[in-house]
């Protein structure tokens, strides 16, 4: 009798979880119709969705930008190639991701981003790096990107920043990193 049940049980499951995966219903066809077969047509289907949102108040005008000598900014929102402030923890996870894996994709592009202040010393040239730590959904895997500053000074250790940029690829001993250059830095 309990080995009846047991088949039976096993055999309504397999046919609801079934059920669930048909072709034809709406939800199947949604998905796999609308299925980005790349990271990247992630992230672009990602940002053609946030066009026309205005992440962090950003206007279309040059801002006053904290930490410049000028105190004014170079970069427009509409000077953005990824705008990474507007995005989910998961998309923000999933672009830097790619950054990292694939920088030459981003070269020269104007991008955002959101993290904290660190630094460290590279043992081999001895030279100071300065970049934003962008954390993960998880804290669990965050990622840096190293800025240099068009003008004005480094915010202090651990503080909260916006940084734009134009991200940059160079190449030291046979292996690609990635930096962004004339960058600008909001204190959040």
């Amino acid at each position: 009798m309990i080995r009846k049940l047991t088949v039976l049980l096993i055999t309504v499951m397999m046919l609801l979880s079934s059920w669930g995966c048909a072709a034809g219903d709406p939800i199947s066809e949604n998905i796999n119709k609308n299925k980005p077969t790349t990271v990247e047509n992630v992230i672009d289907s990602q940002i053609e969705k946030e066009k026309g949102n205005n992440p962090g108040n950003i206007e279309d005008k040059p801002a006053p930008v904290p930490g410049t000598n000028s105190g004014q900014s170079i970069y427009t929102k509409s000077d953005l190639d990824l705008d990474l402030t507007g995005m989910s923890d998961n998309m923000i996870y999933s672009a830097v991701s790619n950054m990292m894996n694939a920088p030459e994709n981003y070269a020269d592009k104007i991008v955002r981003f959101c993290g904290y202040f660190s630094t460290f010393k590279n043992d081999e040239t001895g030279d100071m790096v300065n970049c934003c730590i962008i954390p993960d959904a998880l804290a669990c895997c965050a990622n840096g990107l190293e800025f240099i500053l068009r003008e004005g000074e480094y915010p202090s250790e651990g503080q909260n920043i916006t940084v734009t940029g134009i991200f940059r690829v160079y190449n030291v001993g046979g292996f690609n990193f990635c930096k962004v250059e004339e960058a600008e830095v909001i204190y959040s």
